[in-house]
């Protein structure tokens, strides 16, 4: 209100000051005093209404901007109380963990992605077992990056996890081939067959190519095997206590030998696979020999897969039962968590 009252003071000096100026006028124009002095106080009036209405905005803002302050202060330490408190209760939790941190099994289905490869009887039912194969291998891959589990299991896991998924994509190739074979023996039936001597070469070296690819891949996995083996035997033995932390990243270490040479072996077995040829002309019995031939070279990989995972199991199982005085074999803590396998021939 201080303004206010400077403001009029300042409003009637200034109209005392124009007093001559406006009598000069007067007497200029004809005016009476009466309409002069009616005239100015109107003026004055609407003036004064001018300037009251903008005291009355200025301290309508200057309000609006201390009631924002006030809000944002208000949600700022609201803020600042809830922070603190999550970070109380994520610690809480932490610590809870920490206190009740046991050693979980891997729970590891190794017939869970075999029996969809098994089942798969297109290309596309064998590509869903691809991709299951690979959520997998991630899996595990996460599991172990984390430590959580047994290490030896989860590399054992992790390595029948990317065989199955090297042979859903056998499958899968094996299907895309038969399925081209078949549509294209209902088209062209009466098309002679080409090349057969020459195909039939060709594919025997390119086989024996790929069963090159393969024992290098098996011993890439083996010697994976061999060191998470090795290591934890060298632990047991010495008795050294070695931290999960530690032991998760060895494994995580171990997990990633030959991983770049493998990247290179599956491009050189894509590449392969690429050169083998067939004639989608041949005949129904030609197409039921392929078809043998192909079963069992996915048979043979499956089973390879399934008894080095079960000697590996095998052995873990014993190594565990033989670092506990008083405890046998057969009465293993992880017993139930040992697979059964039903060998086709």
């Amino acid at each position: 209100m201080s303004i206010s009252i400077n403001s009029q003071i300042q409003y009637t000096a200034v109209m005392r000051n124009s007093i001559p100026n406006t009598e000069a006028v007067r007497k200029s124009t004809g005016i009476s005093r009466e309409q002069s002095a009616a005239a100015s106080y109107s003026t004055y009036l609407a003036d004064r209404a001018e300037e009251e209405k903008a005291n009355q905005a200025r301290e309508l803002r200057q309000q609006l901007r201390e009631l924002k302050r006030s809000v944002s202060k208000e949600q700022n330490e609201n803020s600042t109380q809830d922070r603190i408190k999550t970070l109380f209760e994520q610690s809480a939790m932490a610590e809870k963990e920490d206190d009740d941190k046991v050693e979980k099994p891997v729970n590891y289905n190794s017939k869970e992605v075999e029996s969809k490869i098994r089942q798969a009887k297109t290309s596309t039912s064998a590509g869903k077992a691809v991709i299951t194969a690979k959520r997998k291998v991630l899996e595990m891959q996460r599991k172990i990056a984390a430590g959580d589990g047994d290490p030896e299991e989860l590399q054992l896991a992790l390595t029948h996890a990317k065989r199955m998924e090297m042979v859903a994509k056998k499958k899968k190739h094996h299907l895309e081939q038969e399925e081209l074979a078949q549509i294209t023996q209902k088209r062209d039936e009466r098309y002679e067959q080409q090349e057969e001597a020459a195909n039939e070469l060709k594919n025997s070296m390119v086989s024996a190519e790929e069963e090159k690819i393969s024992k290098q891949e098996d011993a890439i996995f083996d010697e994976r095997q061999k060191q998470i083996s090795d290591t934890m035997d060298e632990i047991r033995e010495s008795g050294a206590k070695v931290s999960d932390e530690m032991i998760a990243d060895l494994n995580k270490l171990i997990s990633e030998i030959g991983e770049d040479e493998l990247k290179e072996l599956e491009e050189a077995m894509e590449m392969l696979e690429n050169m083998e040829i067939i004639d989608p002309h041949m005949s129904k019995e030609d197409l039921e020999d392929l078809k043998r031939k192909h079963r069992a070279s996915e048979e043979k990989a499956l089973i390879k897969a399934d008894l080095d995972y079960l000697k590996g199991m095998v052995k873990h199982h014993m190594d565990i039962s033989a670092s506990m005085p008083g405890m046998s074999a057969g009465m293993s803590p992880a017993a139930s968590a040992m697979p059964s396998f039903n060998v086709q021939v």
